[in-house]
């Protein structure tokens, strides 16, 4: 090719993909994702790089990632659901779950947890063996030792000690493990046709392998033991497509009430103090009628985005797997080609 052909090419190019193209190439990540549904319509998805690198999978638009922090309004959501049965009220308190609790958590809400308004610690801060076997009992009572770091809802600190106590309350109000009820609750009703519970230990089909950088080399994710994975601040895997149905479904309003969504899409006073508007599992970037919510997630081998504009029915989903990329210029590029603001939550 010349190199006129070769500048025209590059010309005419999609800049998503070539931005994708160069996040590829630069070694950012072994694989990657993007779909992006505007107006009412996918305009654009493209899954590139590979899914595991040891047996050169490529990666595909059906590959299941690890969503990280995205999964938080899930966990919201799950606890929306018992508060609409009527098993469980926002006014209750953290204390009334766990036998012997500190007198602290007295004053500690579903609210408050949901909000990230608790001033609890946070459980993963520290020196923390993620590849020891536990679970959330466990680290419920690892937490019952440590102070609050601020009166319950003196102001807004985000939490994963929050969310994962959730997932505690709604397993132990439910009489059932979190990740059933949530994959029964809200991924059947949602449309979600893949989406799962994490378990680095089970052998998924279409699983997108993590991976993190060390130097110029890929290694795989560092072992994480199932309890941590399971947790109610970032248990849920799914593909790009089952977050396209969780957005469909937040837009038709399917699992909860209006008033409940109206609820979670409601930033607390205290996060719009903070220049952090966050209402229940979601960043809120506009509120309202139909407002527009994202939230970002990283973890162990991943790094993961999700924008809904429930306006225009569109949203945009990113998801990379590897824990040491750097995606903004890539986000920067999918925003400003299809009229997102860029802004990474």
């Amino acid at each position: 090719m010349s190199v006129l052909l070769a500048t025209l090419a590059l010309i005419s190019a999609n800049p998503v993909d070539v931005a994708i193209d160069q996040f590829i190439e630069s070694k950012q990540s072994p694989g990657i994702v993007v779909l992006v549904k505007r107006d009412g319509k996918v305009v654009y998805e493209r899954a590139a790089g590979y899914a595991n690198l040891e047996t050169e999978t490529p990666m595909s638009m059906d590959s299941i990632h690890e969503l990280a922090s995205v999964s938080k309004q899930f966990t919201a959501v799950a606890v929306m659901t018992l508060v609409e049965s009527g098993e469980l009220k926002l006014t209750d308190t953290l204390a009334s779950f766990v036998d012997g609790a500190p007198d602290s958590w007295k004053g500690i809400t579903i609210e408050h947890l949901l909000h990230h308004t608790s001033g609890l610690p946070d459980y993963l801060e520290g020196e923390v063996d993620l590849g020891k076997m536990t679970t959330d009992k466990f680290l419920i009572e690892y937490l019952r030792e440590k102070p609050l770091v601020f009166a319950p809802g003196e102001k807004w600190e985000y939490s994963n000690s929050g969310y994962m106590a959730l997932g505690y309350i709604v397993g132990k109000v439910s009489d059932t493990r979190f990740g059933s009820y949530v994959s029964r609750q809200l991924f059947e009703p949602a449309g979600m046709k893949s989406a799962v519970i994490s378990n680095p230990l089970i052998v998924l089909p279409k699983r997108a392998y993590g991976y993190t950088k060390f130097g110029k080399e890929f290694r795989n994710e560092s072992l994480c033991s199932p309890g941590y994975s399971a947790l109610g601040d970032g248990m849920v895997m799914a593909s790009a497509r089952d977050l396209v149905a969780w957005h469909d479904s937040m837009l038709e309003g399917k699992i909860l009430s209006r008033k409940s969504w109206d609820y979670l899409w409601t930033p607390s006073a205290q996060s719009v103090t903070n220049e952090s508007p966050y209402g229940g599992g979601l960043m809120i970037e506009r509120a309202g009628e139909r407002p527009l919510v994202s939230h970002s997630g990283g973890w162990l081998g991943t790094m993961t985005f999700l924008k809904s504009d429930l306006a225009s029915d569109s949203c945009m989903v990113i998801l990379v797997n590897c824990d040491s990329a750097d995606p903004r210029e890539l986000l920067k590029a999918v925003s400003e080609s299809f009229g997102f603001d860029p802004q990474l939550k």
